[in-house]
């Protein structure tokens, strides 16, 4: 069986990596982000796009 380490990810690093981001992405969240910053996506209130 096949592992991420064995192809050469590190999930550890890419965790470490998102918590020295937060801080810098927090400034560019809006009021339609909804949940906070994870590690593979997000989610946007996209009604918000009606308005446009």
């Amino acid at each position: 069986m096949s592992t991420y380490r064995d192809a050469g990810v590190d999930i550890d690093e890419g965790d470490r990596a998102v918590e020295l981001m937060k801080a810098h992405l927090a400034k560019a969240t809006r009021p339609e982000v909804i949940g906070g910053i994870g590690g593979f996506a997000g989610l946007f209130d996209a009604s918000a796009l009606k308005k446009l």
